[in-house]
């Protein structure tokens, strides 16, 4: 699974920095850093602490090398959001009433 989440990452920190881009030209405010939640702490480790060892995926440590390299200049953070407090779950996840009511709030404020 960290795998699937480091390659979602990339193309989360990909179009962050676009935007990122987009926004500055547009409103003409300095560049501000990027933060990215996380709910998988092993690819924030593989992210944010260099980890250099990976499978044997030529296309995987590419899109790790990079994320690495975003990660160490600063312009984009990553943190652990535990899931129980991912904004994004009740996208990919049934849930009851209690949670759903929960998630809608956080999604609102």
């Amino acid at each position: 699974t960290a795998e699937a989440e480091i390659n979602a990452a990339v193309e989360a920190t990909k179009l962050a920095l676009h935007l990122r881009l987009m926004l500055s030209e547009i409103t003409g405010d300095p560049l501000r850093d990027i933060l990215i939640g996380e709910d998988n702490q092993a690819a924030v480790s593989q992210a944010t602490k260099g980890i250099r060892y990976v499978r044997n995926a030529k296309h995987y440590e590419c899109r790790l090398r990079w994320l690495q390299e975003v990660a160490e200049s600063g312009h984009v953070r990553f943190t652990y959001v535990a899931s129980h407090d991912q904004a994004a779950d009740p996208m990919t996840k049934p849930l009851d009433e209690v949670n759903f009511t929960r998630f809608r709030h956080m999604m609102v404020s």
